[in-house]
């Protein structure tokens, strides 16, 4: 007997005495329904058993109760779940029954999780309890007969993308906000797929005429009940005149401070100034799948975002809350393991160049045990900033070498990113569109790759199937302003790929220094080139570019957050500078860097990065 077979029935006792009639009895329903598509679909039929009878284990926990034992398990829960405690039904879920049940196996325990709003990626078990749960026999609601129909005759994949499709509809119906790790689910169904999430003609759709489903009917997913059950509501979306605004106020300041020559910004708003990130905005033209996957997922539908719903106001507290989650979902897929620093030498940035052009650039990392392939596409338009140059597209690091952008994607991410290749547009698009990387290495123009690590990524992508390949678009909300195309990435849904695969850690995030760089000496490239050495030391650079004027004989370092063991550390990277403690109440940045004549840049690499504004 299998490890699951031997647990359905101990499962089945704990059910009885915990869970009310009603919820016991859909429990049941959910389990037999996922032994049928389990048959059909390849899938352990006792693990699906044994994951339909427990995905509801938590589901009659009282809401203010879920997040004390969330907190008790160590289930961690993102500001979005506290205010929809219900969400976090299923996670919570899942650590009771690894607490009651010793030896359940962690693929079980993954489809319990996962059951209420998916995840990335998701395996054949866990979409089969999801979409199990949707269809059991006693749900009503319109379009679930024909997805009971689609499951008996499409290809799993396709059924997942109907089902999740129609989940998402139904939150974005009743002018509900989404889960954020929604976009990220949506964007690998339609990887997989080959096809957008919703159809033109939503084949689930009641026909006209139907009753829309009740208040009180079951609701097509628990993501959708739990949108319903409680009010959320999102922050309005940026003004396009305001955001037009921010994007020609950020250019006016980067023009004008070359031709300033009033020493360092005097007054705390001149260093707020100086400092403010651009709210992200990105511009640009779109290039290939990622910015259109993400386009769909964020476009109106019934006057609501259709699944951004969350902007990047609050920075800091949206970033920890969506950790909080990805973290969760690291261990659900390591097996319950500790969350994993990614290393570096797994980590390649694929630079796609139409012409001289970058179009595109896609952070992959390499996760040889697992023989998976994860990446994040980031369209050139992103706006980010970019060592010496400030806040710009992405694109436009690529102009100084493929070195910088290496370094600008390190940046942003927070990720270590130091190989890249270089191939032509049309193989780019076709990495994005077929999620295939088996050819990907033959197909190099241009590397920094030694040949003995070529070898080794060659090797290992050829023997990657597609369908363990998962390279979801960088989230951005476009916006158009005038004849041009920005993009501003959504901080909050980043964040949650990062942890979930790279393993990086709100905690860790909030407490990298935050630098700027500025060049007081007027040799080009200097402010680039010190960016890149902090970047590559850990700090992150959160704006760069031309001080006020160009008379600094010596380097300063301005203390305003953190500590003298961080000054110390930027000073040591650099080789020089004199560190100077200041108060300032603004929170953009925790310490300015002026580059003076006494700093000595490290021996040319091919990635200096020339300063704007300087001749």
């Amino acid at each position: 007997m299998s490890r699951s077979s031997k647990l359905i029935g101990p499962a089945r006792k704990l059910l009885a005495q915990r869970l009310s009639e009603e919820s016991f009895e859909h429990c049941r329903r959910v389990a037999a329904e996922s032994v049928v598509l389990a048959r059909r679909f390849g899938v352990d039929r006792y693990d699906a058993e044994l994951a339909g009878l427990l995905h509801d284990y938590a589901r009659d926990v009282p809401d203010g109760d879920l997040l004390s034992m969330a907190e008790e398990l160590s289930v961690p829960v993102t500001q979005f779940e506290v205010e929809h405690p219900y969400l976090v039904h299923a996670r919570v879920g899942a650590a009771m029954a690894r607490r009651d049940l010793p030896g359940i196996g962690e693929a079980v325990l993954s489809a319990v999780s996962v059951h209420t709003v998916g995840g990335v990626p998701m395996s054949d078990l866990d979409k089969v309890v999801y979409l199990a749960d949707m269809i059991e026999p006693a749900r009503r609601f319109p379009g679930v007969d024909a997805l009971r129909q689609a499951c008996k005759t499409e290809p799993l994949a396709e059924c997942f993308r109907l089902g999740y499709g129609r989940s998402v509809t139904y939150v974005i119906e009743k002018g509900k906000a989404a889960h954020p790790i929604s976009a990220a689910v949506s964007a690998a169904i339609e990887a997989e797929t080959g096809r957008p999430l919703f159809d033109t003609i939503d084949p689930l759709r009641a026909p006209a005429g139907t009753a829309a489903a009740s208040d009180n009917a079951p609701d097509p997913s628990d993501e959708a009940e739990g949108a319903e059950e409680l009010e959320h509501d999102g922050e309005p979306d940026i003004a396009e005149d305001d955001l037009d605004r921010r994007v020609r106020r950020v250019r006016r300041r980067r023009a004008g401070r070359a031709h300033r020559r009033h020493g360092v910004p005097a007054t705390d708003e001149e260093v707020a100034d100086a400092a403010e990130p651009a709210m992200g905005v990105a511009h640009g033209r779109s290039h290939g799948r990622p910015a259109s996957i993400a386009a769909r997922v964020a476009k109106p539908a019934v006057a609501t975002i259709v699944v951004v719903a969350l902007v990047v106001a609050a920075l800091a507290g949206i970033v920890l809350g969506v950790n909080a989650f990805a973290r969760w979902n690291a261990l659900r897929l390591a097996g319950g393991a500790a969350v994993p620093t990614s290393a570096a030498e797994n980590n390649l940035l694929v630079i796609g160049v139409d012409e001289g052009v970058a179009t595109g650039f896609t952070a992959l990392k390499t996760e040889r045990k697992s023989g998976r392939v994860l990446g994040i596409a980031i369209p050139d338009g992103a706006f980010v900033e970019v060592p010496g140059q400030g806040f710009e597209r992405i694109g436009a690091s690529f102009v100084s070498g493929a070195g910088v952008s290496e370094d600008t994607v390190s940046n942003y991410l927070g990720v270590s990113f130091p190989r890249y290749i270089v191939v032509d547009g049309d193989t780019y698009q076709a990495l994005l569109a077929s999620q295939d990387v088996a050819a990907l290495m033959s197909k190099v123009q241009a590397t920094d790759l030694s040949q003995d690590e070529r070898d080794s990524f060659s090797t290992y992508l050829g023997s990657v199937d597609p369908k363990n390949v998962w390279i979801v678009p960088l989230p951005v909300k476009p916006v158009a302003v005038g004849d041009q195309q920005y993009y501003e990435p959504q901080r909050d849904q980043v964040a949650d790929l990062l942890l979930q695969w790279w393993g990086v850690k709100a905690s860790e995030q909030k407490s990298t220094p935050r630098v700027i760089v500025y060049n007081g000496v007027g040799t080009p490239g200097l402010a680039g080139q010190a960016a890149q050495q902090l970047i590559r030391t850990g700090f992150r650079i959160v704006n760069s570019g031309n001080a006020a004027n160009f008379d600094y004989p010596q380097t300063l370092i301005y203390l305003y957050h953190g500590t003298q063991a961080d000054a110390e550390a930027v000073r040591d990277a650099l080789g020089v500078g004199r560190i100077t403690v200041q108060s300032a109440p603004q929170e953009l940045t925790d310490m300015i860097v002026i580059i003076g004549a006494d700093y000595r840049p490290p021996v040319d690499d091919g990635s200096t990065v020339p300063t704007e504004g300087v001749q």
